[in-house]
């Protein structure tokens, strides 16, 4: 199912997004963002396979911070500009 797509209401579902950036790089700030009906955010690392690996980050409060959208947002180093996953 692609993020995005129209459900059933009461319909409980996994979304899951894969994203690999093109250098190697330190993130030192990650953070969430999801709807309210959202229950739990999860960041991994990608394993050797690109399977999810080590956990590294996880929220369930869908309020911090209070907007509406379903993102995930880090600050990194060395700079390689703006990075976009949306595949």
């Amino acid at each position: 199912m692609s993020p995005g797509a129209e459900l059933e209401p009461k319909t409980k579902v996994v979304l899951r997004q894969k994203c690999t950036v093109p250098v190697d790089m330190d993130v030192f700030v990650l953070g969430s963002h999801f709807h309210g009906r959202g229950t739990r955010f999860e960041i991994n690392l990608l394993d050797p396979s690109g399977e999810p690996g080590e956990l590294v980050y996880e929220s369930t409060d869908w309020q911090s911070p209070p907007e509406e959208m379903c993102m995930m947002v880090g600050i990194y180093y060395p700079d390689a500009g703006f990075l976009r996953c949306d595949q």
